[in-house]
């Protein structure tokens, strides 16, 4: 069982990872990025090499990757602040 302190951490991040995906340009690049890496991809000639079109491809699941794990710190906080409140509510009875 995680601490209370652990939670409140928990809660911090996810309040975070919750401004990171309310900023209006921090999803914009995010957008562009992904754009620009498909664009690139799916543009490219056989003759650019697949070692190319591989860093494209990857390049744009690293972007995928941080929205990811953007979306799991905001959820394990919704979670921890749950676990707070059900903990205040069973001290105070």
């Amino acid at each position: 069982m995680k601490t209370i302190d652990e939670l409140q951490n928990e809660v911090q991040l996810g309040e975070s990872a919750r401004e990171c995906f309310e900023n209006e340009a921090l999803q914009a690049a995010f957008d562009r990025l992904k754009t620009t890496y498909i664009a690139s991809w799916t543009g490219s000639a056989p003759s650019a090499g697949a070692e190319a079109r591989e860093k494209l491809y990857f390049a744009y699941q690293a972007v995928e990757f941080v929205e990811r794990e953007l979306r799991v710190m905001l959820d394990n906080g919704n979670i921890a602040a749950s676990d707070i409140a059900k903990r205040e509510e069973s001290n105070g009875d």
